[in-house]
């Protein structure tokens, strides 16, 4: 499979000053696309993607399938996300990640909650040496999980662009998370920043 279109479209959004964000799907161990080199791909692309935002195990599944797999035989039939630990199954990645010119990364971990790393931002000080995780927050009910990864990587983005430090970036994704599946569809649980920001204060 050939990539060298997804890395041209990147470069070409960067020379117009575009922020630029990338999400992942996951796929079939069996599929044309596992068998791209993911690493090669990433590489090439991260110096050109100011935020990007996977899941923990699509991450692995493509650039570190041998952890990946571990994970999944330690898991024993459990939600990966379950099982690894923040400091010795995530951070790997994100150094990784980091030394291919990678910005600002927020890996999301499921019912743990998410792990956000940046560095190499020329243009904006407060996120470089940036690293934490934050906790899943408690929602007040569970209706469904739809959406909720989609709503939290909107929500990070949102506050990272209207100028929230990183921190409360992180917080604000973990709660809109929280929000969303209060409801059986992905927008009927959601709030106001301003209410959000209250809800994670006095929580």
């Amino acid at each position: 499979m050939n990539n060298s279109g997804l890395v041209k479209m990147y470069k070409e959004a960067k020379k117009l000053g575009t922020k630029t964000s990338l999400d992942l799907a996951a796929i079939s161990e069996n599929s044309e696309a596992a068998d791209t080199d993911w690493v090669d791909v990433f590489r090439k692309l991260m110096p050109y993607v100011d935020y990007f935002v996977p899941s923990v195990e699509e991450l692995s599944f493509l650039i570190d399938r041998e952890r990946y797999h571990e994970w999944v035989k330690r898991a024993d039939g459990r939600d990966i996300t379950e099982i690894i630990d923040w400091e010795t199954d995530v951070r790997p990645l994100a150094e990784s990640l980091i030394s291919w010119g990678a910005k600002t990364i927020l890996i999301k971990c499921g019912i743990q909650g998410m792990y956000l790393r940046a560095e190499n931002n020329e243009a904006d000080s407060e996120w470089n040496d940036v690293e934490l995780f934050e906790r899943s927050y408690k929602a007040e009910k569970f209706c469904s999980g739809t959406g909720a990864g989609d709503v939290s990587i909107a929500a990070f983005l949102t506050a990272a662009l209207e100028g929230y430090p990183p921190e409360r970036c992180a917080q604000l994704a973990a709660g809109a998370g929280a929000c969303c599946v209060t409801a059986y569809d992905a927008v009927s649980g959601l709030i106001p920043f301003d209410q959000l920001i209250g809800k994670i204060d006095n929580r």
